[in-house]
């Protein structure tokens, strides 16, 4: 699972903890009987939380689905609870694409078990209006960004951060900073123009802790370069919009969705320009270019 390589290092306790809230209002969910949809932004740790979740419940069912070859969706009858990891890949956006998603709504709306599914943001989004998913999810639990504050002490805790002591304090002596609160467009463009590198890592990771690893890692704040790969054919777009939304996909799918007559240039082009990476039969996202991918596709209005 992709998200698991960009939050490895990041403990279920200290996620449960910067996400103290939406942890509390998943466990009330759960006591109440409640089947709820826990939605994140790709890499930003919805799947460890799970994890916290489910050493919290103790013998709680759980499955994980890799692939859109393996995701069956189907519900055991005898879970109390059953944890679901990887719905993302229970449809492609295709004729017929929808039967894996239909059948397991259909389960969770059988059963008796308490079900708790984890979503990638985009794709819940989507099949939110595509398809009655949460006439049987009725709860739906959104992990927020987190302030730079936060993405700060946990770069600061899992790298040397020798050469940059200087801004870590300054952002400690900032703690809770007002910039924090604006609206997530205003301060992605005043961290950008931050002097600071975790207003800039921040901003460029979204407040995603996931991605804000990848950011670090990459150094990604020194390139200076502006997105020079020109305008995206609705081909391309369409092509990131299904890896947005899965994250990791095989070619196969992709075929299944994609103009075969485009999908190889496509491909070609993203990879190009780093929004992807493709090998061993599989197109990845790469979490430092998430932020820039989500806004190519909004002024397509492919993503709301």
């Amino acid at each position: 699972m992709m998200e698991r390589a960009y939050v490895k290092t990041v403990s279920a306790k200290d996620l449960k903890s910067l996400f103290e809230d939406e942890f509390g209002r998943l466990k009330q969910a759960v006591d109440a009987g409640k089947n709820t949809a826990l939605v994140s932004e790709p890499y930003a740790g919805r799947d460890m939380l799970l994890d916290e979740l489910s050493s919290n419940l103790g013998g709680a069912e759980r499955v994980s689905f890799g692939s859109v070859a393996d995701a069956e969706g189907d519900v055991p009858e005898d879970a109390d609870v059953y944890l679901v990891e990887g719905c993302r890949y229970l449809y492609t956006r295709r004729i017929d694409g929808f039967e894996n998603l239909e059948s397991f709504v259909d389960g969770v709306a059988e059963s008796e078990a308490t079900v708790v599914a984890s979503w990638n943001l985009y794709a819940w989004s989507y099949v939110r209006q595509a398809t009655e998913v949460d006439d049987v999810f009725r709860e739906d639990i959104v992990l927020p960004e987190l302030g730079t504050s936060s993405i700060a002490e946990l770069v600061a805790s899992e790298y040397d951060i020798t050469d940059f002591k200087s801004d870590l304090e300054e952002t400690r002596e900032e703690g809770g900073d007002i910039t924090d609160r604006l609206p997530a467009g205003i301060r992605f463009r005043l961290g950008e123009r931050s002097d600071n590198v975790f207003e800039q890592i921040t901003a460029l990771s979204g407040g995603n802790l996931g991605v804000a690893r990848s950011v670090f890692e990459s150094r990604t704040w020194e390139d200076g370069s502006e997105d020079d790969v020109g305008e995206l054919s609705y081909e391309d777009a369409f092509m990131l919009l299904v890896v947005l939304t899965k994250e990791d996909v095989e070619h196969q799918v992709l075929e299944e969705v994609v103009s075969p007559n485009s999908l190889e240039k496509s491909i070609r082009k993203l990879s190009d320009a780093g929004y992807v990476e493709s090998d061993d039969g599989r197109v990845t996202l790469r979490p430092e270019r998430l932020v820039n991918a989500v806004e190519r596709l909004e002024r397509r209005n492919l993503v709301w």
